[in-house]
């Protein structure tokens, strides 16, 4: 199929944990993004959010959508990086620029 780039199946090394804290703090030069279901994963007691960094991609990828459907409608979405994880809305995170961008 022309224009239609298969991705690589996701494993748990692509995969970043970050403290939930760090991201609902604003930092210089982050992107805002608000209105966001994101994947939560628990680890010693503090939540965090999980990241995606796969071949081709400059810095991490949120694991969040806008709309919970699109993260519910599978058991699992990802190859259980850290075990069990939920979905919750963040009325308003911060991620690092170029997010958005791959190589």
């Amino acid at each position: 199929m022309k224009g239609f780039t298969v991705m690589p199946i996701p494993r748990k090394e692509n995969f970043t944990l970050i403290p939930v804290s760090e991201v609902t703090t604003p930092r210089n030069g982050q992107v805002v993004m608000t209105d966001r279901w994101w994947i939560i994963v628990v680890e010693n007691g503090v939540k965090h959010v999980l990241g995606y960094r796969g071949q081709g991609f400059k810095s991490l990828a949120p694991q969040c959508h806008a709309m919970r459907a699109s993260l519910a409608l599978r058991e699992d979405p990802y190859p259980a990086p850290y075990g069990t994880f939920s979905i919750e809305f963040l009325p308003v995170a911060y991620w690092e620029r170029g997010c958005f961008d791959v190589e």
